[in-house]
């Protein structure tokens, strides 16, 4: 089993850190265009409006594992998902290509010429996102199902050689677009990367489903209907958004310190180091979704611990120890004082790999038995427990108000956790109670 769950959860991890790395390199290109600043500023800001838009898409993954039972069930699935991605595309057309685009932009974020036309721009180009994402998160889905996550790992690193190729051969003959346009181009190109290789790896899966995913006949009763499917995964599109609007919540705490350059600096660089290192644990669900109900449940808790002490040491390393000084001054390049600051909050941090991890594993239970609403709920919980934290670090003002992302963090995923954790203890003595057990 302990095997097993390895060979099926590394490559989900490494996938979640390459994919960081990814997004590395693309600033890295887009720092060498001319006007660098207004480059990043307007992809990015391009790619966060696109993002909230396809939020219907982003959980299509999860939703193929979880609900996809048989041939007619997938055939099911695969024709919803098709309605849903040219909906939002739909969606999605009618925002960049209206004046509402420019009037949010504008009225809502405040953003002025330059920044604004290559803002628009940029969001332009992603108009085919959501195809490459839903098609991605399928694909993703469907290989998950086969238990070939070594084939996501492969796809992701073809993405980001795609996107090294073009960083260090192609990006000075770009130059003649505007720096975000650039940006987009590259995004798009490196997701549609990514499917084209997962189709081609996944060819003979999705030419015969029944057979390669193990699928003898179709299962009286089960049936996927439009309803079914919205229930189950309208409550992940949710999750997704709220943690979209908590890290503007820390920047506001983190803007009222008396220095908030030093403090919006120090946090964002503390999390961006966190974050890297404990990504993986991202992908965890996928473990306790895809082997929950296979009798061993003690190694698979044993297996999510293990996970939690490797990811909790080595981000304890650099809180902790002078590794920290040469990523944060040598390898990241920030000052002392930044460093110093983000060294307080990255020792906060420590304690946040376990809490990812314990959610993880009852998220995947969860879905196992499709009871994605209190995952829903649970995201809800964190972001007021993730609010009220920051409005009490704000009233507190401590010497060092850079630790309050770290904090709110802390008090969202542990509230998070707890809620999650009991909900799923629930659903499941409910599950074994019907069942005799």
């Amino acid at each position: 089993m302990w095997k097993r769950l390895t060979v099926f959860f590394l490559p989900l991890g490494l996938t979640s850190f390459m994919i960081n790395l990814t997004h590395f390199f693309f600033n890295a290109g887009l720092a060498r265009l001319p006007r660098p600043e207004l480059a990043l500023a307007a992809f990015a800001m391009a790619k966060s409006v696109v993002h909230i838009l396809e939020a219907p898409v982003f959980n299509f993954h999860q939703t193929v594992v979880a609900l996809v039972k048989d041939k007619r069930t997938y055939r099911q699935a695969m024709a919803f998902k098709a309605v849903i991605m040219l909906g939002d595309m739909a969606l999605l057309a009618l925002v960049l290509f209206t004046p509402a685009l420019s009037h949010v932009l504008q009225r809502w974020v405040g953003l002025e010429e330059p920044m604004l036309s290559s803002t628009i721009m940029a969001a332009r180009v992603l108009l085919l996102l959501p195809l490459a994402t839903g098609m991605r998160n399928i694909y993703q889905g469907i290989a998950i199902l086969a238990r070939r996550t070594p084939l996501i790992f492969v796809c992701t690193a073809v993405r980001l050689l795609f996107v090294l190729l073009v960083v260090f051969f192609g990006i000075s003959h770009l130059t003649v677009l505007p720096g975000a346009v650039v940006g987009s181009l590259m995004f798009l190109g490196a997701m549609f990367t990514e499917v084209m290789t997962l189709y081609f790896g996944l060819r003979s899966t999705l030419a015969a489903p029944s057979l390669y995913l193990g699928w003898q006949e179709e299962i009286e009763d089960y049936v996927l209907t439009p309803r079914i499917i919205v229930r189950f995964a309208a409550p992940l599109v949710v999750a997704s958004l709220i943690k979209y609007v908590s890290e503007p919540i820390i920047n506001v705490g983190l803007a009222q310190a008396d220095q908030p350059e030093l403090a919006l600096a120090a946090h964002a660089v503390a999390w961006s180091v966190a974050w890297t290192i404990f990504s993986a644990s991202s992908m965890l669900h996928q473990c306790s979704l895809v082997f929950h109900g296979e009798g061993e449940e003690e190694v698979l808790v044993k297996f999510y611990l293990a996970v939690a002490l490797i990811l909790t040491g080595i981000l304890a390393g650099v809180a902790f120890t002078p590794l920290g000084d040469w990523v944060l001054l040598r390898a990241m390049g920030v000052s002392q004082e930044v460093a110093a600051a983000a060294r307080s909050a990255l020792q906060w941090m420590v304690f946040l790999p376990p809490l990812s991890v314990w959610r993880e594993y009852h998220w995947g239970t969860l879905m196992a038995q499709r009871n994605s609403r209190v995952i829903g709920w649970g995201k809800g919980v964190n972001l007021v427990f993730l609010t009220l934290m920051v409005l009490v670090g704000v009233k507190i003002r401590s010497d060092n108000i850079a630790v309050l992302g770290a904090w709110a963090f802390l008090a969202g995923d542990l509230a998070e956790a707890l809620f999650v954790h009991g909900h799923s203890r629930r659903s499941q003595h409910s599950v074994e109670s019907s069942v005799g057990v």
